[in-house]
């Protein structure tokens, strides 16, 4: 390759609106020049789409455009050539940005495909990589900012995936794992290490286990972690011990749903990862590096590189170490997970019957279906906190009362605090933000309330598990909300507008004043005027208005128009359906300095709120403390409210130590088979011992 291609800009790109989709449209120039750039570019990584990002739109080239057409608009017709027809040709299919969000929430949570996005460098008039210059000269010559996306690392997207998550959406688990197998021991085990995190949720941990050949408790371990993308180091040879068990550890995840990403060994390297996982962690104390093995160690570094964390200095000092133990949680392996419909299958929607999942989500906060996935995953062993669980469980179910109001009145009113956490500790949430958190901390005091007056035999539970925890959040955040009462305008929040309070700064005030002024005085009086100049009613014939082409104007209807004609006064701008549009001299300046004005308020704003959301995110570990509590509470109202309403009568199951060594099960069914229609189903009893099992 040679050349910058200076010429690949989308000279004379016009966008054309169709029912379906935008069309790119290009000169001869500009079409040949994207081609041979398209043609020059690496070749993709297996279930790799690329977007290229225009003006207002996307479009997906080659394979994409054929897949995209298919996959999105169930047809070939949008699919266009640019460069005429044959080999020389290149096919493309343009997708709105509506289509695109879309697209891109499907690819990443549910089909495990990796995105690339790239976005064309104006200034240099070519496609450039964003730090990838070590890597890659082609690259380097044609893209900009690559977004790169895989089921495991949604950082780039998490804006758009997480935006207004639905059910399906918000049980999507950015779990990235790393997985390195060390050498066999004389009695035929294998010490594994493991190492996973989600960016997203600025986790991260390790975990060591010694398996067998059959990598048992690791595929478990896979299961537990709901992980969604698993980095591997390359192997040096197919015939090496290495490519053995690295085809048995890919069967294994292919087994789970994750998605493998064989990565280079250079990446598993250790030299740094104490030092790298100490700048990240919020307690560097709580790093104890002794208590894992080279590998697990080396799994970490790779997952660190792989995110692309130290190179953030906001990462810095806000991951939490995770602690997993999975000897916590019963076993299960993907087979148990499907024979026991834990999880819809794939093509299948998350709220079907035809699962756990879907059955018993029916969480009224994003984060309590996250958790309730969790849940089903990691079932535990314990037999106090089992019945711990089951006490929660009753007190919702045998108090109606209690369950509806905190369900349908108080849940319900509660948005994703995680996600929130994260845009303020991010410093990505915006004014609108801090009034969802103020209005969710508004609902903790009747929850509280609605708790207490439990008097059923587990209050004492309740009021440990729930009601304290809730009290103790909400006593944290009464600063934060004197902070947003302090800061916000609440009373134009009830029109939708988030701005800050004119008073709370001197010349934001000032500002507001002058525009205020303008409001009520300057503008009303010219509109006033020119009503009596022509002789129409003011606010019903003649109109003042404001558009984002024309400033503030004034509009008279078609037919009152001619009475604009031999007046020098007033300077046409528009006629259009609704109106003639015209302004003055006077009106005019008034509405330019209006502009500027206002240019100036939300320049000062900007730096009011971008103070209010650096106290806000000091409040973080209380709003993620407040979010696990509320998420793990609003799960168990769930299961309480299956129960309610089961279809044929739900019992509490009195669980006994494993040293029993017996399991009965009367009249047992699996709840999902009852759900059905039309389906009829008879109990079966159960008996298991030591001694043998059988069934009556």
């Amino acid at each position: 390759m040679s050349g910058d291609h200076e010429d690949v800009e989308d000279e004379g790109m016009e966008v054309e609106e169709s029912n379906k989709a935008p069309t790119l449209v290009l000169d001869k120039k500009a079409e040949s020049s994207f081609i041979q750039a398209f043609r020059d570019l690496p070749a993709k990584v297996d279930d790799t789409i690329r977007l290229f990002e225009r003006s207002d739109f996307y479009t997906a080239h080659d394979d994409d455009a054929h897949f995209i057409a298919q996959h999105v608009f169930k047809t070939t017709t949008v699919i266009k050539q640019l460069g005429g027809e044959g080999s020389r040709g290149l096919a493309g299919v343009c997708m709105s940005r509506m289509q695109t969000t879309s697209f891109l929430r499907e690819m990443l949570l549910e089909k495990q495909k990796r995105v690339e996005v790239y976005v064309m460098d104006r200034s240099k008039n070519r496609w450039v990589v964003k730090q990838r210059v070590r890597t890659n000269i082609l690259f380097l010559l044609y893209l900009l900012f690559i977004l790169q996306g895989s089921p495991g690392n949604l950082q780039a997207f998490e804006d758009i995936l997480f935006s207004s998550a639905s059910t399906s959406e918000s049980a999507a688990s950015p779990v990235v794992i790393a997985i390195k197998v060390g050498a066999q021991a004389a009695d035929g085990t294998r010490p594994v290490g493991v190492a996973f995190a989600d960016a997203t949720a600025r986790s991260i941990g390790m975990s060591s286990l010694t398996d067998t050949e059959t990598f048992a408790a690791l595929e478990s371990l896979v299961v537990q972690l709901s992980a969604r993308e698993c980095l591997l180091p390359e192997v040096a040879s197919d015939d090496s011990a290495d490519a053995y068990t690295h085809k048995k550890v890919l069967a294994l995840l292919d087994r789970c749903g994750v998605v493998a990403t064989p990565t280079k060994r250079s990446l598993f390297n250790t030299k740094n990862a104490e030092a790298d996982l100490s700048r990240l962690l919020r307690t560097p104390a709580a790093l104890n590096v002794a208590a894992h093995t080279q590998q697990s160690l080396a799994c970490a570094a790779a997952l660190v590189a792989f995110l692309d964390l130290m190179s953030d200095d906001a990462n810095l000092g806000r991951f939490a170490l995770s602690e997993f133990d999975a000897t916590a949680f019963m076993r299960l392996d993907a087979s148990a997970v499907k024979a026991l419909n834990i999880l819809p299958p794939p093509g299948v929607p998350a709220n079907s019957t035809s699962s756990l999942y879907g059955l018993f989500n029916r969480c009224q906060m994003a984060q309590g279906s996250r958790t309730l996935l969790r849940v089903l995953k990691q079932p535990l062993v314990d037999v106090a906190a089992i019945e711990a669980r089951q006490d929660i469980v009753e007190a919702f179910f045998s108090d109606a009362e209690l369950r509806t109001a905190v369900r349908d009145e108080h849940l319900r009113r509660i948005p994703d605090l995680s996600r929130l956490a994260k845009r303020f500790e991010r410093r990505r949430a915006t004014l609108q933000d801090t009034v969802r958190l103020y209005q969710a901390i508004a609902v903790l005091p009747a929850l509280a309330d609605a708790l207490s007056r439990h008097d059923g035999s587990h209050a004492a539970r309740l009021s440990s598990t729930y009601t304290a925890p809730i009290k103790e959040c909400a006593e944290a955040l009464e600063r934060y909300q004197q902070l947003i009462e302090t800061t916000v305008d609440l009373e134009r929040v009830r029109d939708h507008e988030f701005v800050v309070r004119a008073e709370y700064d001197e010349a934001l005030a000032a500002l507001g004043e002058q525009l205020a002024q303008m409001r009520k005085r300057e503008f009303p009086r010219i509109l006033s005027k020119a009503a009596d100049d022509l002789g129409l009613e003011a606010h019903k014939k003649l109109k003042l208005e404001h558009s984002a082409v024309h400033g503030h104007h004034l509009r008279v209807a078609r037919t009152d128009g001619s009475k604009l004609r031999g007046k020098p006064l007033y300077t046409e701008l528009s006629t259009q359906k609704q109106g003639v549009l015209f302004t003055t001299r006077e009106l005019r300046a008034v509405s330019e300095r209006y502009e500027d004005v206002s240019q100036k308020y939300a320049s000062a704003q900007a730096d009011v709120v971008k103070q209010v959301i650096d106290v806000c995110a000091s409040y973080c570990p209380v709003i993620e403390t407040l979010g696990e509590v509320l998420a793990m509470m609003d799960v168990m109202a769930a299961f309480a409210d299956v129960a309610a309403h089961a279809p044929a009568e739900y019992v509490r199951p009195k669980v006994v130590g494993k040293e029993s060594g017996e399991v009965t099960l009367v009249e047992a069914r699996h709840p999902c088979i009852e759900a059905q229609d039309g389906v009829a189903f008879i109990p079966n009893d159960i008996a298991l011992s030591h001694a043998g099992f059988g069934t009556r």
